[in-house]
């Protein structure tokens, strides 16, 4: 399923502030995502929990649920991306509401306002769902090095991909947006 763009005018500040908070949460934590993401043994909980550090025990998550139970104004609009039939595993991250699930195998995290603004959509794959150009750009600088993770973040007619690369000494992170690449991390094995 598509994702809607999205036309959302939020003051620069703000959509900068969740664009460095999304990012953070990637390189911070893309070496557990690879482990978890590769070896599929968590759920949608856990994860939200390694990579975003929000509480999800299940009395947290009781009152988590009954806020979003509550805003119908969230709950329609993550239905208007994704679909009914999306599993929900619904938190609170400061003021905002978050929800982990997956769609066509892919792991994602969406980010709502109390109004049932998406402010950005984070999708965790794998070498297999980059777009030919994006990864045309990757390989062309690191050829023989191996796309280990590739994930999406989509916000405010944005799309930027995070990619890390292995080789056998070191681990390489690189951003790729409007067909330009930085690398952004790089460490030893």
């Amino acid at each position: 399923m598509k994702t809607k763009l999205f036309n959302n005018q939020k003051s620069f500040s703000k959509t900068k502030t969740i664009v460095a908070f999304t990012a953070c949460i990637c390189l911070l934590n893309i070496n557990e995502s690879i482990s978890q993401f590769a070896l599929n043994k968590n759920t949608c909980p856990e994860l939200l929990a390694t990579n975003t550090g929000v509480n999800t025990d299940t009395n947290a998550n009781a009152f988590n649920l009954n806020n979003v139970a509550k805003n119908i104004k969230v709950q329609r609009s993550f239905i208007s991306y994704f679909g009914e039939n999306t599993e929900n595993n619904w938190s609170m991250a400061g003021k905002y509401f978050l929800n982990c699930f997956n769609v066509n195998g892919l792991l994602n995290y969406a980010w709502f306002t109390k109004n049932g603004k998406l402010i950005n959509v984070t999708t965790y794959g794998t070498e297999k769902d980059l777009p030919a150009d994006v990864r045309k750009i990757v390989k062309s600088k690191y050829y023989d090095y191996k796309i280990a993770v590739a994930i999406e973040v989509k916000e405010d007619n944005r799309d930027i991909w995070v990619v890390q690369l292995d080789n056998a000494s070191e681990q390489i992170t690189v951003r790729v947006e409007d067909g330009e690449m930085e690398q952004v991390q790089q460490s030893p094995k």
